[in-house]
């Protein structure tokens, strides 16, 4: 018989147990509450490219021995330096 993909992963047993036996809404009121500040200093965003400029991409990151989102910004920030000069 083959293999279903869900056999493949493992179960942390002693977790599952936990969380069968642990009523959650309790455990939350016995949790103290925390205020924290938090400061996003960096935002990510996620572009969309074709795959063969992505296949491209990735034979000349592996090439350099870096990784294509590296590659890619290294790229993009010569490109936006290289249009900004005397645009200001």
């Amino acid at each position: 018989m083959a293999k279903r993909k869900n056999d493949a992963l493992k179960v942390n047993e002693p977790l599952v147990s936990y969380f069968e036996r642990t009523d959650l809404g309790e455990r939350l009121l016995s949790v103290e509450p925390v205020s924290a500040d938090i400061k996003i200093t960096n935002r990510e965003y996620i572009v969309s490219v074709d795959k063969d400029i992505a296949k491209s991409l990735s034979r000349i990151a592996k090439k350099r021995k870096v990784t294509s989102t590296s590659l890619l910004q290294q790229w993009v920030k010569e490109k936006v330096v290289e249009n900004s000069i005397g645009t200001k």
